[in-house]
């Protein structure tokens, strides 16, 4: 069988092989015969890869018709001819094994379960793209129902055990006031990550909640806990204003107990469309085995970052899961294509504090 680095070798070999043995100019004929028609068929991966697809049909038709005349050519035994033959068969398997993952792909991301354009998806993001330019990346991509601000605590190691009873305190006292237009969805501690953190996510009733909360906030009793019991607890905090994306709707309050698992990307400007296309149709292969928490894009803050959240029974079933998701078509697809689009990540596993309606 011939390999790949022997298919290379063949087309590529930039002198003809001196010697007086037919049977190696019956192998240099086939490097003149196939040469051009692989150069194009490597190009045409190239280009499927970037999107700009070459139909496989048109360079895997050059390339047979090339061997199939190799072995009825140049040969003028019967030995020679058989070997010849050999080659140009293991040629064919060889560029023919490449066929199914690409025709995979196309059929799994084209707008029509029966095409075999292998653009189709990409070509969806495109068109999915520039119709989101006319009305705005938020309003194309966002739930665009609620405002989720997501804040990050961080404790003096010493004052953790404080901090946690202070800032239930805070929390059920803040939401507990019908006045502000808000809920929380959800309070948890990093366990594995940036140590002595604490992650909060609030919810408002859109921009108009928020301004109205924030109206409201000032004259109310948890604001006096914050300011008293809370913050001399903080090293630091953060905040960020977030919406959800439209596919991607956060989880209603619930107990089933596990782990969370927090993962932020910082995505290069301007991919935002991008990620959203890919993520939207390669989350379906992760739903088959979890139910994702919530994903969320930022407004206010630290821009072009992209929030997840993951619940798991434990650490072995978070493994489980993520390998199981590599077994369903399209997920690394999805992966191959939105890791191109990251400056970088993170991960955290949280653990839910007690008052938390996630846990």
């Amino acid at each position: 069988m011939v390999n790949s680095g022997e298919l290379y070798y063949f087309h590529s070999n930039p002198k003809p092989l001196q010697t007086p043995c037919s049977y190696f100019g019956a192998i240099w004929a086939m490097r003149e015969k196939c040469g051009r028609a692989v150069q194009a068929h490597r190009k045409s991966r190239e280009a499927v890869r970037m999107g700009n697809t070459v139909p496989w049909e048109v360079n895997h038709s050059c390339i047979s018709n090339s061997s199939q005349q190799l072995a009825s050519s140049h040969t003028t035994n019967t030995m020679l001819r058989a070997r010849a033959h050999t080659h140009a068969h293991a040629l064919r398997n060889a560029l023919a094994a490449t066929k199914p993952a690409r025709v995979s792909a196309a059929r799994l991301f084209s707008n029509d379960a029966g095409a075999h354009d292998p653009q189709g998806y990409l070509n969806t993001a495109k068109e999915e793209g520039e119709k989101a330019e006319s009305v705005g990346h938020s309003r194309s991509v966002g739930r665009n129902k609620y405002i989720h601000e997501i804040q990050r605590h961080h404790v003096k190691p010493s004052k953790v055990h404080e901090y946690v009873a202070a800032v239930q305190d805070y929390y059920l006292a803040l939401v507990g006031d019908k006045a502000n237009h808000l809920k929380l969805t959800g309070s948890w501690e990093v366990k594995y990550g940036e140590q002595d953190t604490f992650i909060h996510i609030l919810e408002y009733d859109g921009f108009k909640g928020l301004d109205d909360t924030l109206a409201l906030i000032r004259k109310t009793n948890a604001d006096a806990i914050f300011n008293t019991r809370v913050r001399p607890l903080i090293n630091h905090r953060t905040s960020e204003l977030s919406q959800e994306f439209a596919f991607f709707p956060s989880s209603p309050p619930h107990s089933s107990g596990g782990i969370f698992e927090l993962r932020r990307y910082q995505l290069k400007p301007g991919t935002l469309l991008q990620w959203e296309s890919f993520w939207r149709k390669g989350l379906e292969a992760r739903r088959q085995f979890v139910t994702p928490v919530g994903a969320w894009f930022s407004q206010v803050g630290q821009l072009h970052n992209v929030t997840h959240m993951w619940q798991y029974p434990d650490f072995e079933a978070r493994k489980r899961t993520r390998e199981q998701a590599w077994s369903v078509d399209g997920w690394a697809y999805t992966v191959s294509e939105t890791v191109k689009l990251c400056d970088n990540m993170h991960t955290s596993v949280l653990e839910p504090l007690p008052f938390s309606p996630l846990k």
